[in-house]
C-alpha cells in the first residue's frame, strides 16, 4: 500500500516510540488502526454508492429501449393488418 521496507518501518515505529513514548504509543497504534478502518469502510461505501448508480442508469436506458421497442413495434402491427 505504501510500498514501503522494513528498514523504513523500523525507523518509524523508533520515531513513534521516541515522540509518544512507550506508555502511549498502544493507544496511538490503536487509534490509528480505527481511523484507519473506518477510511477504508468510508471509502468501500462510496464505491459501492457508485457502483449502484452506474447500475440504475443502466437499468433506465435499458427501459427506454425496451419502450422505445414496444412502441416501434406496435405502431407497426397496427399498419400491417
Amino acid at each position: 500500500m505504501f510500498n514501503i521496507g522494513m528498514g523504513e518501518m523500523i525507523v518509524v515505529a523508533v520515531v513513534a516510540l521516541f515522540v509518544f513514548g512507550p506508555g502511549k504509543l498502544p493507544e496511538v497504534a490503536r487509534a490509528f488502526g480505527k481511523g484507519l478502518r473506518e477510511f477504508r469502510k468510508a471509502m468501500r461505501d462510496v464505491a459501492d454508492d457508485i457502483h449502484a448508480g452506474d447500475i440504475q442508469e443502466v437499468k433506465e436506458s435499458i427501459q427506454k429501449d425496451i419502450n422505445d421497442v414496444k412502441h416501434i413495434g406496435g405502431s407497426h402491427g397496427d399498419k400491417a393488418r
